[in-house]
């Protein structure tokens, strides 16, 4: 339902009056006291959702995005507990494994049970370990790739269990951060992530519990949260206790995130347009004008198709003009949301707007400069000289072929090596990068070859693109 002229006025008037125009008062204490100290480095795009925030699809569909492809197979029947299928696994792609998870026929063991699931795959994999270590003799054939990635696992479930984003920002900050090889304190980007407006109904912890815990943990720890935004919450015109909203629930909930009179504070936002909309809804305009006008940072995903909308066809708002989403194929759909080009409208309609293109377009996109996204590069090296757009490598680190490309590219000595030197920060992407290989290790090799343009990474262009003063 579109809010009326007088109602978004109001809106603006009350954000105008109540949000502050000076980042640094949007900082916790803990968060400005390190800045005082002047010896830290920036982890520009993370996550620490537990076990509450998520369902079993998503883990599993995570799992299946992202696991090396020799271990697809022996991970999907790990994952959902379905030995005989009725279809032949060997033969089918990963893609369209994903399209079978993304089809609510399928039926994982305790899938509306996420606590249970997780119990259960515990132990499965701790039996499997258990077997290794008893099979020392056996060394020399044993797959030890297999029970390296059986150790990832092992350390998500116990991290996700912890239902306590407390908790996994703990482990995060004790064993995957960047600052146990660079030294110095840690401020860590925290993304939230709003997966209960479209992913499922066996989600445990709601989109006002997820927006509290986030606020209160970022005044304990060294961490600058962004709130995640989808416009279709701006349908909802009721709080959970039935009390209905001054706006909507996207309105207000932005007004106390940013509200200047609260003792705590949202730094910036966070948009998934692959969940199912584009940067361009006209729900949202509102409230990039009051960003682009208080310097409130907009990071976006700008990556892989893994996490998308679970339609297979749909209509989505451009600028208030209802469109069918392209693409005959749930990732082609995904990608088509995701693509850098949907934010030029927007940045030029919201002058002065900042803006990270969060992955650099994806692994896929630097892999190879005939990929499907390889355009995405020179797109998000075009939208960086027009406007003030930045962009981080996270999640990218473990594709050795990804990185070698982007550190070529950073030493080429051109205009666009330059834009990478000022306009690219370093993200993990955890924890969702964990699948993949070691964390810490990827992290390490990363730095060694980005060389001296690893202080720009870590910690200039992260504080240009927030806009604080160090």
């Amino acid at each position: 339902m579109k809010m009326l002229d007088d109602q978004l006025n109001l809106f603006k008037q009350i954000a105008t009056e109540t949000i502050s125009n000076n980042a640094d008062s949007r900082l916790s204490p803990v968060v400005k006291n390190i800045i005082k100290k002047n010896n830290f480095v920036y982890d520009a795009h993370a996550h620490i959702f537990d076990g509450k925030c998520i369902d079993v699809k998503y883990f599993v569909t995570r799992f299946i995005g992202s696991v090396p492809e020799k271990f697809l197979r022996r991970v999907w029947r790990v994952l959902t507990r379905r030995e005989r299928e009725i279809f032949k696994l060997n033969e089918m792609s990963r893609e369209q494994l994903l399209d079978i998870l993304y089809d609510d026929k399928l039926k994982i063991r305790y899938d509306e049970d996420f606590d249970r699931y997780l119990s259960e795959l515990e132990t499965t994999v701790e039996t499997e370990l258990k077997q290794f270590n008893e099979e020392k003799e056996l060394a020399s054939i044993l797959d030890f790739d297999w029970k390296n990635f059986l150790g990832r696992l092992l350390s998500i479930i116990k991290i996700l269990k912890t239902s306590r984003m407390s908790k996994v920002y703990k482990e995060f900050h004790k064993k995957y951060s960047v600052q146990n090889i660079e030294g110095g304190d840690l401020l860590t980007v925290v993304l939230g992530m709003d997966l209960n407006m479209s992913w499922g109904k066996a989600i445990q912890e709601s989109y006002d519990e997820q927006f509290y815990e986030l606020l209160d943990l970022s005044y304990r720890k060294p961490i600058i949260p962004f709130l995640p935004l989808d416009p279709r919450r701006a349908e909802e015109k009721n709080d959970e206790d039935g009390n209905e909203y001054q706006f909507n629930q996207l309105y207000d909930k932005f007004l106390e995130a940013f509200d200047k009179n609260s003792d705590r504070n949202y730094f910036g936002v966070k948009i998934y347009p692959a969940l199912g909309y584009l940067p361009s809804d006209s729900r949202l305009q509102p409230l990039f004008e009051i960003c682009a006008a208080k310097g409130i940072p907009v990071v976006t995903h700008c990556g892989g198709e893994v996490v998308s909308s679970f339609k297979w066809g749909f209509d989505v708002d451009r600028f208030g003009e209802i469109v069918r989403c392209e693409g005959n194929s749930r990732k082609e759909r995904a990608r088509w949301l995701n693509e850098p080009l949907n934010w030029k409208p927007v940045l030029e309609k919201h002058g002065g707007l900042k803006l990270n293109l969060g992955h650099f377009g994806g692994a896929d996109a630097w892999e190879s400069s005939k990929g499907e996204t390889a355009h995405r590069k020179q797109e998000i090296f075009d939208l960086m000289r027009d406007h003030s757009v930045y962009t981080d490598f996270s999640f990218n680190l473990e594709d050795e072929g990804a990185t070698d490309n982007f550190v070529q590219k950073l030493q080429n000595e051109d205009e666009e090596s330059e834009l990478m030197k000022t306009r690219c920060m370093f993200g993990t992407d955890f924890w969702v990068v964990l699948p993949m290989s070691n964390l810490l290790e990827d992290t390490r090799q990363f730095m060694m070859k980005v060389g001296n343009d690893k202080k720009k990474m870590l910690k200039d262009n992260v504080i240009e693109f927030l806009g604080i003063n160090s």
